[in-house]
């Protein structure tokens, strides 16, 4: 492949290729700026003159054939006559003193949306902590524009569901708390802490929160969500969670059942611990066996019985 092909193909603008270096796994370029000089970046003028070469920077590029590419840029002084600024030789396909392209970097921003760090580190044969830097910084541009969008499409839903939960990376560490848009499945606020305080903070930082709507809130049944939304969400209808009440539900149950036990004869004690699932399971999931054994553990209790209250 000829310089002029290759240049075509890595697409580098402002530059020509001086030298090719086609290794198995690797090509390295070497590149010389298009044009002897370069206008002052303070003063704009083109009364500029070169100072000689600082050595040479070795920049990642898109991969040529599959293989990785390594453009050696040299690092040229230059001196301004009429402001007498000194600079180095700016390059339009990268920014500042950076060992990647922009070009690169876009194709990790691409393999990043929707991926993980390591998916998108192995895709684009590039190191972790780089992909993950990357990352990030494609995070934080994203960040602003996705909260938005997000922000705008509750504003606009008819009747708004929101979810409110507490959070923490590892259990019993520091909780945060998030609100989420349930019908729309996004993330609308993530707020440091679980506090009440924490919760009204956040709102007087915030207060397109504060702006909307809701019909629902879904929450669990901690006192200060339930505060929380009867203060900024008056006329919302607060319901807890299926998750929780089912819990608090499965305890009470189980507390009768063991009570009840007590007072059982030992076969029929043993007989009610080995199949207390069945008690659990909804009417449409019991087979003929479970049915007829439901029958025969509500048996043993009255209390037991009401406690179920299952029709049949």
């Amino acid at each position: 492949m000829d310089l002029q092909n290759i240049t075509n193909l890595i697409t580098l603008q402002g530059v020509k290729i001086a030298q090719i270096d086609n290794k198995a796994e690797e090509v390295s370029v070497w590149v010389e700026p298009s044009e002897y000089i370069q206008n002052c970046p303070c003063c704009g003028r083109n009364q500029v003159i070169r100072n000689g070469k600082d050595g040479f920077r070795f920049v990642r590029h898109l991969p040529i054939a599959e293989k990785k590419c390594l453009l050696i840029v040299p690092q040229i002084r230059l001196r301004c006559k009429n402001c007498s600024a000194t600079f180095g030789w700016q390059y339009e396909f990268m920014s500042g003193k950076e060992r990647y392209t922009k070009a690169f970097k876009a194709n990790v921003y691409k393999n990043s949306i929707g991926s993980t760090v390591k998916n998108a580190s192995e895709l684009t044969d590039s190191p972790y902590s780089t992909t993950e830097r990357f990352f990030k910084t494609i995070i934080m541009k994203l960040a602003p524009l996705t909260e938005a969008y997000a922000t705008k499409t509750a504003q606009e839903a008819t009747k708004l569901i929101l979810g409110i939960d507490d959070f923490a990376i590892r259990k019993g560490h520091n909780y945060n708390t998030g609100i989420h848009d349930l019908r729309g499945e996004t993330f609308l606020a993530l707020i440091k802490g679980r506090k009440l305080n924490d919760l009204r903070e956040y709102t007087k930082r915030n207060v397109k929160l504060a702006m909307l709507s809701p019909y629902a809130v879904v929450m669990d049944l901690a006192k200060q969500y339930h505060i929380f939304v009867s203060e900024i969400f008056h006329n919302a209808i607060r319901v807890a969670d299926r998750f929780h009440v089912n819990g608090y539900i499965m305890d009470a149950l189980n507390e009768v059942r063991r009570r009840t036990s007590k007072d059982l004869a030992p076969q029929a004690k043993l007989n009610l611990k080995r199949h207390k699932h069945i008690l659990i399971k909804r009417n449409d999931q019991l087979n003929a066996f479970e049915y007829k054994l439901l029958k025969t553990l509500l048996a043993y209790s009255k209390e037991l019985r009401v406690t179920v209250q299952r029709e049949h």
